[in-house]
């Protein structure tokens, strides 16, 4: 076969019988340092390669069916507090009406920008990020019934306590 190391060492006889085992020894860590260690290394750094490539791909198909484009919320919170996300992406944040208008704006003369237009020129600083109409009116709607609620209590605290004072009051009558 011929270009490995063995070509460039003197073969060795059993007659020399120290340089033989050494030579054995030799021959032995060589093939277990190089060829099984070095190898193994080597399929070790591609596998693992792989699988940071794999899990990459996995989270990105995950973000990609899971978050929104626009303002990068995640479908657990509209799904808990919304309408759901393929609704809101369909509905709220299309990502192609984003798109024509920035192509609108791209293609029209900035001499001729109204005054929101030239606000937004070319900054994408108006992309509401982590913002969305939906979840912001349904906080609105929470916000009203725990006001709602706790003004019920505090009707309830009342009858309760008004209630107190007539059974006070008929006590003060009787004695």
């Amino acid at each position: 076969m011929g270009g490995g190391i063995a070509d460039s060492i003197l073969a060795q006889t059993y007659a020399d019988r120290e340089m033989y085992y050494f030579r054995s020894a030799y021959d032995l860590l060589f093939f277990l340092l190089i060829v099984i260690i070095m190898l193994n290394i080597f399929s070790g750094i591609i596998i693992d390669t792989f699988a940071q490539l794999r899990d990459e791909k996995a989270d990105f198909e995950n973000n990609k069916n899971n978050v929104c484009f626009i303002c990068s919320i995640d479908r657990y919170e509209f799904d808990r507090n919304g309408d759901g996300l393929e609704k809101h992406i369909d509905q709220d944040h299309n990502l192609f009406n984003y798109l024509y208008f920035k192509i609108y704006l791209m293609n029209k003369p900035t001499t001729e920008y109204n005054g929101t237009e030239s606000m937004i020129g070319g900054d994408s600083s108006w992309f509401p990020i982590h913002k969305a109409l939906v979840l912001e009116k349904n906080k609105e709607k929470e916000k009203e019934s725990e006001e709602t609620n706790m003004i019920y209590k505090k009707i309830d605290m009342l009858e309760s306590l008004i209630a107190t004072m007539e059974k006070q009051s008929k006590l003060d009558k009787i004695v």
